[in-house]
């Protein structure tokens, strides 16, 4: 695997130092390169890396990250450390598949006009623990942008809002991706749900997505704790803010000026694209009787193999994924 010497996995931490030790025995290749970028409040994680000594691994202790400024700084200035040509930020409750990273960096290497690509990505729920380690339930398809795939600039954007997909845990060019983090730090926006908008609204700004037929990432589901988790029990939607919060409006429209200048588009028509998202988002319908049979027949195997409690380890859990996209691309569905 010789692709993977050009890859750093760029992981920020803020404490749970409990999923880390699981992803340090699940995601570490000696291929590989590793960034660690920790701006927890507690230590158990720098204890942690105490004990790993590695040269593909680097810990950098941070300042902590008590504001989302803080860990845009923290971002920004490890983004301009990366050394390799690609780069990929992952978090510490995910799993890395690295036959569909090596999809997409040889993508990347046939297409200069490609900043980023993905694959389809999974998710999974831990369903319990046994003397070897953790178990989980059967993974399921979460998020599928292949309706972006070759698109860039204004157009890629109206397309986004159509069908929100993130682009965060893509694979990035790593002088693209450094670009991408300087905006983010000179647009000074706050809210962490309208950064992680903006940042796929940057990654159009430079370049196309390229969207390959497998997956290269597993979400964990339903994690302990997280930043977004925490986020939305303390607050209302973000996507319902829109209409009655002006810091978060307030932000919206700044960040949204800040893109149009670079796509040399009006504000309004920028504007216009992202309330479709706004809505879309806070006017969803139940599907209708038929649509449900038709989505139950889909996943007829997965939904089976979930009510006989099927518990998984990770190697498992890939091996299964990998496996359905392999059909899902000879069948082209």
């Amino acid at each position: 695997m010789s692709e993977m010497s050009n890859i750093t996995f760029l992981l920020p931490l803020y404490d749970r130092s409990y999923y880390t030790k699981t992803w340090l025995k699940h995601n570490i290749l000696p291929e590989c390169n590793y960034y660690i970028a920790d701006g927890g409040m507690g230590n158990e994680n720098e204890d942690l890396f105490k004990n790993v000594s590695l040269e593909n691994v680097t810990y950098v202790r941070y300042p902590k990250d008590k504001t989302s400024h803080d860990f845009i700084k923290k971002m920004h200035h490890a983004a301009n450390q990366i050394k390799t040509k690609y780069v990929m930020v992952v978090d510490n409750d995910d799993f890395i598949n690295f036959d569909g990273i090596i999809q997409c960096i040889n993508y990347l290497e046939k297409d200069s006009r490609a900043v980023c690509a993905g694959g389809v990505l999974y998710g999974f729920q831990q369903s319990n623990s046994t003397s070897e380690g953790f178990r989980y339930d059967l993974p399921l398809k979460a998020t599928d942008n292949y309706t972006l795939h070759n698109l860039s600039k204004f157009k890629a954007i109206v397309q986004l809002f159509k069908n929100y997909g993130y682009l965060w845990y893509s694979i990035f060019r790593s002088e693209e991706h450094k670009k991408i983090w300087e905006d983010i730090k000179t647009c000074n926006i706050s809210n962490l749900f309208l950064i992680e908008i903006l940042h796929a609204e940057l990654a159009f700004c430079y370049g196309k997505y390229a969207h390959v037929k497998s997956n290269h990432y597993i979400r964990l589901k339903n994690p302990i704790t997280s930043c977004a988790t925490t986020l939305s029990l303390n607050d209302k939607p973000h996507t319902r803010k829109v209409y009655n919060d002006d810091e978060y409006t307030s932000e919206l429209i700044h960040m949204s000026k800040y893109v149009a200048n670079k796509l040399n588009v009006s504000l309004e028509e920028l504007l216009s694209e992202t309330m479709c998202y706004y809505n879309i988002q806070n006017n969803k319908k139940s599907p209708t009787g038929v649509f449900k049979i038709y989505a139950l027949l889909l996943r007829l195997h997965e939904i089976i193999l979930r009510k006989l409690h099927v518990g998984l380890s990770i190697r498992q859990c890939i091996s299964y994924i990998n496996i359905i996209c392999r059909m899902r691309g000879v069948l082209r569905i």
